[in-house]
C-alpha cells in the first residue's frame, strides 16, 4: 500500500505543486486588488447588475474584505483549479487499469481495497497541497492588505476546510465513476460532468424560481464562503453534507472495486499471469506466451513455469515515468522462487 502511495504522489507532485502555487498566487494578487477598491462604488456598481451576474457570487457583499476575499474562494478560477486537482487524482485508479498498471500491481500481496484506498489518501494528499497553497495566498493578502485586516484568520481558516472537503468529495465521486469503467477517460469526463452538474445546478436555483428548490441537490449549494469568512462560522448542514458526499462516494468505490476485474481492455492487457495465483514474495505466475491477448480473468493456471528467470520485453511508456522505482522500460526481468 505504501508503494501505491508513493508512486501516485511522484506521479503528481508537479502537476499538484504547480496548481497550487496558481492558485495561491491567484488568491494573493485578488486580495491585494482590494485595497484599490471604493466599497460604496463596488456596492453601487453590483446592486445595478442583474441577479443572473449577481448570484455568481451567491449574494454576498463583495464591496466589504470578507464578502470581496471570500468571493475569490467561489472564482470559477478558484473552482477550476480545484476540480482540475479532484479529477486527475481521482480518475488515476480508472488510467493505471486502462494501461495494465493496476493488474500488475494487485498480481502483488495486494488487496482491491487497499490498493484504492492507497489512491485515495494520495488524492486526498494531493488537494491539501493545493488547498494550503492557496491558503497561504491568502493569507499573505489577509496580513499585507490594511484594508482586509477585519478578517480573522481563523475565519480563514474555516473557509478554506469547506473548499477542501467539497473537492474531496468530487474526487470520491470521480473514483466511484471509474470504478465502473476501464478507461480514465470515462472517469474524466463522469467527473467533470458531475462537478459542472453541480455548480450550474446551484447556479439555477439562484436565479431561476422554478429551479429553487433543486438548490440543495448541488453539493455546491452547501459552500457559502463569503458568510463563513464573514460569520466565522460553519452550519451543521454544511459539514453533514460535504462529509457524507465525500464518505459515502469513497466507501461505493472500494465496495464496487473490491468485486470488480481489474484487468484493462484491447492490447493494454499484460498477459502471461494469472492474476489468481501468487508465488512466494509476491512473485507472478506466468501461464501464457507474452504476445498472447486474451480478455478477463482465467482459472488457476496448470502450466505455471519453472523456478529461474523469465525476461519480458515491454513497450508501455507508462513504465517510464507512471512506475519508475518497480519497473523500467525495456527488458524487466522476474524471479520465480
Amino acid at each position: 500500500m505504501g508503494v501505491v502511495l508513493s508512486l501516485a504522489l511522484r506521479r503528481s507532485a508537479r502537476r499538484t505543486v504547480l496548481l497550487g502555487i496558481a492558485l495561491g498566487a491567484f488568491l494573493f494578487l485578488v486580495g491585494l486588488s482590494y485595497s484599490s477598491v471604493d466599497e460604496n462604488q463596488i456596492r453601487s456598481l453590483v446592486e445595478s447588475l442583474p441577479p443572473a451576474i449577481q448570484a455568481f457570487v451567491k449574494g454576498s457583499d463583495i464591496a466589504s474584505p470578507a464578502g470581496y476575499l471570500g468571493s475569490t474562494f467561489i472564482h470559477p478560477i478558484t473552482l477550476s483549479i480545484m476540480a482540475a486537482t479532484a479529477i486527475a487524482a481521482g480518475a488515476a485508479p480508472a488510467r493505471d487499469v486502462e494501461t495494465g498498471v493496476a493488474e500488475l500491481m494487485l498480481s502483488r500481496p495486494l488487496t482491491r481495497t487497499a490498493w484504492l484506498g492507497a489512491e485515495m489518501i494520495a488524492m486526498v494528499i494531493q488537494l491539501v497541497v493545493v488547498a494550503l497553497l492557496g491558503f497561504a495566498g491568502a493569507l499573505i493578502a489577509v496580513t499585507t492588505v490594511d484594508a482586509l485586516a477585519p478578517i480573522a484568520v481563523g475565519n480563514l481558516v474555516l473557509t478554506a476546510i469547506p473548499l477542501l472537503l467539497l473537492f474531496i468529495g468530487i474526487g470520491a465521486v470521480t473514483m466511484l465513476a471509474g470504478a465502473f469503467s476501464r478507461t480514465g477517460t470515462r472517469a474524466i469526463g463522469w467527473g467533470t460532468a458531475f462537478a459542472l452538474v453541480a455548480y450550474a445546478l446551484d447556479y439555477l436555483a439562484q436565479v431561476w424560481g422554478v429551479a429553487e428548490p433543486l438548490g440543495p441537490l448541488s453539493v455546491m449549494h452547501w459552500y457559502r464562503p463569503a458568510t463563513i469568512l464573514g460569520g466565522g462560522t460553519v452550519p451543521g448542514s454544511t459539514w453533514a453534507v460535504l462529509v457524507g458526499v465525500a464518505v459515502v462516494a469513497g466507501a461505493a468505490a472500494l465496495v464496487v472495486t473490491s468485486r470488480r476485474d481489474v484487468a484493462p481492455c484491447g492490447d493494454a492487457r499484460l498477459p502471461g499471469y494469472d492474476p489468481g495465483r501468487r508465488l512466494p514474495l509476491g512473485g507472478f505466475v506466468f501461464t501464457r506466451p507474452w504476445n498472447d491477448r486474451y480478455d478477463g480473468f482465467w482459472p488457476p493456471a496448470s502450466n505455471v513455469m519453472p523456478p529461474g528467470q523469465f525476461t519480458l520485453s515491454t513497450y508501455w511508456n507508462q513504465m517510464t515515468t507512471g512506475t519508475r522505482g518497480l519497473f523500467t522500460k525495456g527488458t524487466l526481468k522476474m524471479s520465480f522462487m
